[in-house]
C-alpha cells in the first residue's frame, strides 16, 4: 500500500505529465521541443505509476534477495559503489547530451528536461544505494523523509516549466493577433 509521500509523490509525477503534455499538443509540429515535452511527459507517467505500484522497492528487494541467494550479499558495498558511479556518470552524459540538444528548444523545455535526468539519475542511485546514503534519505524533517524532495523538487520544477512555457505562448499567440487585428 503506498504510503502518502508516495500519493503525493504520484500526483505530482501525473499532473507534470498532464502539463508537459498539454504545452507539447500547442507548439509548432515537427521542432525539437513538443518532441522533448512528450517524452517528459511519458516519463512523468511511467514515473507516477512506478511510486503508485512500489516498483523501485520491489526492485531492490529483488536485488537483495538475489544478493543472498547467490551468496555475495555480505560483500554488495564494492556492486553497490560501482553501480552508484555508473548512474552518476549516465546522468552526467545525459544532462551534456540535453544541454546540445536543448539549445534549439524554449529555456523552461532544457530546465524540464535537465530536471527530468535529476530525477530518473536520482532514483536509480536511491534503488543501489550505499547503507550510508540510506541513513541519510530515511531522516525527516518536519514529518517529510529528506528522500522525497529531489522527486518533489524537480517534478515541482519541470511542471512550473510547463506551465510557463504554456503561458508565454498563449501570451504571445493573444499579442501577435492584437497587432494583426490593429492593423486590419
Amino acid at each position: 500500500m503506498p504510503s502518502l509521500g508516495s500519493w503525493i509523490t504520484a500526483a505530482l509525477y501525473f499532473w507534470g505529465a498532464y502539463s508537459c503534455r498539454a504545452t507539447s499538443i500547442h507548439l509548432k509540429v515537427g521542432s525539437l521541443e513538443p518532441r522533448a515535452w512528450t517524452a517528459i511527459a511519458v516519463l512523468l507517467a511511467l514515473l507516477g505509476v512506478s511510486e503508485l505500484l512500489q516498483l523501485q522497492p520491489a526492485l531492490t528487494n529483488f536485488g537483495r534477495s538475489t544478493a543472498f541467494d547467490e551468496g555475495w550479499y555480505w560483500h554488495r558495498q564494492d556492486i553497490q559503489a560501482a553501480f552508484t558511479k555508473i548512474g552518476a556518470a549516465t546522468t552526467v552524459i545525459f544532462s551534456f547530451g540535453l544541454l546540445l540538444s536543448a539549445q534549439r528548444t524554449s529555456l523552461e523545455c532544457a530546465i524540464a528536461l535537465a530536471c527530468a535526468v535529476m530525477i530518473v539519475g536520482y532514483i536509480f542511485v536511491r534503488a543501489v544505494s550505499l547503507h550510508q546514503v540510506d541513513a541519510l534519505l530515511l531522516r525527516t524533517t518536519f514529518g517529510l523523509r529528506w528522500s522525497r524532495i529531489p522527486e518533489f523538487a524537480g517534478s515541482i520544477i519541470i511542471l512550473l516549466s510547463s506551465l510557463s512555457r504554456h503561458f508565454y505562448r498563449n501570451a504571445d499567440e493573444a499579442t501577435l493577433s492584437d497587432s494583426f487585428r490593429s492593423r486590419g
